[in-house]
């Protein structure tokens, strides 16, 4: 008992003082949430179209049920520009055959798979702010998808865009596995 009081006393003896500072002209107001979200992605060559948040089926029959994110974001001073991360643990995600938002196809040509994954989704300049900054958003999305006759899929997907004096480059790539 003696030796672990000393040891206790000898660690406390060993801590440096805390130092208080205000925090760095950078930083920002931090704040978190929740919102409803859908989105959709066509790949890089047209081929596959991945659907988040929503049963596009459904949206192109006006029913409007989106799944949630949580998001936090920070709004910094310097440049006025929101930097945000959102992420969603179950968000329904179908893959299908073709490249466009079509609801007539929607309608006629069955998913190649669909469930759930896992996305996080960030942005470092949510509001596309005027900077001299990149400006870079960009998904990633995971999860095991089912087809039509129950077999299971890997699925992933990768998406990022850069903006930078006034040229757009952006690259989707969807994987079934």
């Amino acid at each position: 008992m003696r030796s672990t009081m000393i040891l206790l006393f000898m660690s406390l003896l060993l801590v440096p003082a805390l130092v208080v500072a205000d925090p760095p002209t950078e930083s920002g107001i931090v704040y978190r949430g929740q919102a409803t979200w859908g989105m959709y992605y066509a790949n890089d060559d047209g081929t596959r179209l991945v659907v988040y948040g929503f049963d596009p089926v459904e949206y192109c029959q006006s029913i409007f049920d989106f799944d949630v994110l949580s998001f936090q974001g920070m709004q910094l001073p310097v440049d006025d520009v929101a930097v945000v991360v959102a992420k969603g643990e179950e968000i329904r995600t179908t893959v299908w055959p073709f490249g466009d938002f079509n609801c007539a196809l929607f309608e006629i040509v069955p998913p190649l798979a669909g469930g759930t994954s896992r996305v996080v989704s960030t942005d470092n300049n949510y509001y596309g702010v005027p900077t001299e900054r990149t400006n870079s958003w960009s998904l990633s999305a995971h999860g095991v998808l089912l087809d039509a006759s129950g077999d299971e899929y890997g699925f992933q997907h990768n998406y990022h865009c850069t903006w930078k004096d006034d040229r757009l480059n952006c690259h989707s790539k969807i994987r079934l596995r």
